[in-house]
């Protein structure tokens, strides 16, 4: 059931109604799952930073309300880091380099930002991805400068992990420290890595000595997309092949850096959904009394649709979640997952991409009932689609101080790309 409001405008008056006040009155209608026409300009925030494409990879809110979105820009000659902050309605915050707006390199070389992480105690934030074909992380302060006296050298830690390696998720620890996940390829072989830092973006020699660790999962290349610290364990959720197709893989490390050999076999898990279907896991979050939802996309028959299972703590599936433990959401002709987040009533909401025959990439979200079934409140039946008459493709979701959604991403009018960010009503 969609609970429905309409707004009407009276006499400098604003008053919850059915619509009245006359034909000449402004107003406008919204309900869960509907998107904010007041955000930005009629919903939508674009913009374009450089001279080809410009592709959002990541978003957060900081403390204040502000919205933080990564990516990167092809300028014609390189690819370079791009961030933008946007005030909590849509417009870009001078604040931050008098523009709203970094376009440039945190390293020598081409470089590009997959993830940002927020402080909760102050306004700085940090950005993982690529430079120089090594994890990179960077702090960037409230001006939007990075923090070249107090973060690594120069506000950036490039990460030699092996011959080339990605970071794809990075996240802050209750003291600061900070985690960073994602692919480290060795011998021809891509494998699980994850760092750990100090709060000075020095490599943290307490986590596997070294500060780094990569490991195989499955029998070829795996990677990690996302983690969760939960206790004194870290989590790695990511993809393993099994020689045919991929599964989803799950691993879990001790504070050390060491794998767990309590947790499955030699600290891992991969799950299988059988022959034919191909999963990979992109998004982890905890719920309230300890358990993980790990979301994805899984393509059995050349369709792919959303995926979440819950699982506890020691990564066994719990049954009383969706059907036997797992969630499918289909959207359209077929669906891609950008990202989960758990909203204030432990909700799973999820945001992506759909298909259908004859058109391209548009945005779409579902949500969740903590049973892992479809809220029927939200959207149509749990599931709200954007119509768009160019391509749309998210790349995140976060929430805003009012429990709103944000979603970023980018359209492609064919000819370019640029960032992109809506919000949608909870």
């Amino acid at each position: 059931m969609r609970r429905a409001f309409a707004v009407t405008l009276c006499f400098g008056l604003v008053a919850f109604a059915i619509w009245g006040c006359g034909k000449s009155n402004l107003a406008f209608s919204f309900y869960s799952g509907s998107f904010d026409l007041s955000f930005g300009t009629d919903g939508e925030f674009s913009l374009g930073l450089g001279v080809i494409n410009d592709t959002s990879t990541g978003i957060a809110v900081d403390p204040t309300g502000a919205i933080i979105v990564t990516g990167y820009s092809e300028t014609g000659s390189d690819v370079d880091t791009a961030v933008i902050r946007l005030k909590a309605n849509g417009v870009l915050d001078t604040s931050f380099r008098e523009t709203g707006i970094f376009v440039g390199s945190v390293a020598a070389g081409n470089d590009d930002a997959s993830s940002v992480a927020t402080y909760s105690q102050n306004n700085n934030f940090l950005v993982c991805g690529l430079a120089q074909s090594q994890f990179v992380i960077s702090r960037f302060l409230e001006n939007g400068q990075l923090d070249a006296a107090g973060f690594g050298t120069a506000g950036t830690n490039v990460t030699s992990i092996s011959s080339s390696s990605r970071c794809y998720r990075v996240r802050l620890l209750s003291n600061n420290a900070i985690l960073a996940a994602g692919e480290a390829t060795t011998a021809g072989v891509t494998q699980f890595a994850i760092a750990k830092y100090n709060n000075a973006g020095l490599a943290d020699t307490s986590f596997n000595a070294t500060g780094v660790q990569n490991f195989s999962v499955g029998t070829g290349n795996a990677l990690a997309k996302d983690l969760m610290p939960l206790g004194d364990k870290v989590y790695l959720l990511g993809s393993a092949s099994n020689g045919a197709n991929q599964d989803f893989a799950l691993a879990r490390l001790n504070a050390d850096g060491t794998l767990d050999s309590g947790f499955g076999t030699g600290g891992k898990l991969v799950y299988s959904f059988g022959t034919g279907g191909s999963a990979e896991g992109l998004s982890l979050a905890a719920t309230a009394d300890g358990k993980l939802l790990m979301a994805g996309n899984l393509g059995v028959n050349g369709v792919t649709r959303w995926v979440v299972i819950r699982v506890d703590a020691q990564g066994l599936v719990d049954s009383t979640f969706g059907i036997g433990g797992i969630t499918e959401v289909l959207v359209g002709g077929g669906s891609s997952l950008a990202g989960m987040i758990l909203d204030d009533q432990g909700r799973a909401v999820l945001a992506g991409n759909y298909y259908t025959s004859g058109v391209n990439s548009r945005v779409a979200l579902a949500r969740l009932e903590t049973n892992g079934r479809l809220d029927s409140t939200f959207g149509t039946v749990g599931i709200v689609k954007k119509d768009s008459t160019m391509d749309q493709t998210a790349t995140g979701v976060a929430m805003d101080g009012t429990k709103k959604i944000l979603v970023s991403a980018f359209s492609s009018d064919g000819l370019r790309r640029r960032f992109l960010l809506l919000r949608v009503w909870p």
